[in-house]
């Protein structure tokens, strides 16, 4: 005569069984969150890398009219290249204003809008988030009048929301090193700076509380010529 399980049998047999199924689910839950953990890093990776290309190459198309020292007493320039140190809540926010060979129109002095070239002023900075007050947007301005006011008019544009911070540094041929400001308005600054360093600071995906991720280029801007700006000939 064959035996059957016991009660206790059964229940052990149901218990491992649930052991079991909750190992395999939570193998597989913890594979898929990685999945779109990495999924999700990769995004915004490339969005970075994308983002970092197109302010290196307009940083790369900078330029200044040549004004003759005597006159830039008597003119205000309507070409800038204005770096600006600044913090948000702890967070680097730095802010670039400047003169680029990538579309638009210019004042010409008082005498009216006048079509040159390919010219226009750009400018990028970041703010708070206005959905979370902890993190950043990144925004573009870009105005295609070239006027004697560089810090507002044209049209602002998100380019990414919640990083952690934008940073830029200028590095100085003439001095041989690095600052964290630069204003083409000042006495005798009437020249580009030779490297700018770009630093954007992200948000690790799925890690609220680690460091942030940093993209980092330095570039170069052509237009920074000797000849043209040397110190004694602003």
């Amino acid at each position: 005569m064959k035996r059957g399980f016991t009660l206790i049998e059964v229940l052990l047999a149901l218990t491992i069984t649930a052991l079991i199924i909750s190992f395999i689910y939570s193998s597989f839950w913890v594979t898929v969150k990685s999945y779109n953990t990495l999924t999700e890093k990769e995004g915004l990776y490339r969005s970075a890398r994308v983002i970092m290309d197109k302010i290196g190459t307009q940083l790369q198309s900078a330029y200044l009219d040549y004004i003759p020292p005597e006159k830039r007493k008597e003119i205000l320039p309507a070409t800038f290249f204005i770096g600006i140190d600044d913090t948000i809540n702890g967070l680097p926010s730095d802010k670039v204003i400047f003169s680029s060979l990538s579309g638009g129109y210019r004042v010409v002095y008082g005498e009216g809008v006048k079509p040159w070239g390919s010219s226009v002023e750009l400018s990028y900075f970041v703010d708070i988030d206005m959905d979370n007050p902890d993190l950043l947007d990144l925004f573009c301005r870009q105005d295609t009048t070239l006027d004697r006011d560089p810090l507002s008019g044209g049209i602002t544009y998100p380019m990414m929301f919640e990083v952690k911070g934008l940073n830029f540094r200028y590095y100085d041929k003439f001095s041989h090193q690095w600052y964290d400001n630069w204003d083409t308005r000042e006495n005798g600054s009437y020249y580009l700076p030779h490297l700018v360093e770009i630093s954007l600071y992200l948000p690790e995906p799925g890690a609220e509380d680690s460091e942030p991720v940093l993209f980092k280029e330095v570039v170069e801007i052509p237009y920074s010529i000797d000849s043209l700006f040397k110190p004694g000939k602003k």
